[in-house]
């Protein structure tokens, strides 16, 4: 009688190998997720860095609201926090491996 199917080991072996790729290339994914996230969001507060910029140059202070700034007024954090953030995102992104 012939047998048909694959063995345990074979299977095993397939297992181990699935295993083997998936932990390479899910923390390489979430890389670039991460990466792409920051890349938005520096295009997404470089308008009202502008908006931010040309306020304290004609005010001679920084704006208390975006709205002020003529910005959006959903993006509440950016305004008080832009500097830190951008801070934050080039100190992480430095330490992101090369691609």
């Amino acid at each position: 009688m012939k047998q048909q199917g694959f063995t345990l080991i074979e299977l095993m072996i397939v297992v181990a190998i699935i295993g083997i790729l998936a932990a390479i290339a899910i923390p390489q994914y979430q890389n670039y997720v991460a990466r792409t996230q920051v890349a938005e969001a520096f295009n997404l507060f470089g308008t009202i860095k502008t908006a931010i910029g040309v306020y304290y140059n004609i005010e001679g202070k920084f704006p208390t609201s975006n709205v002020k700034a003529g910005g959006p007024e959903n993006v509440s954090f950016l305004l008080i926090t832009q500097s830190v953030l951008e801070r934050t995102i080039r100190k992480a992104a430095a330490s992101w491996p090369a691609i």
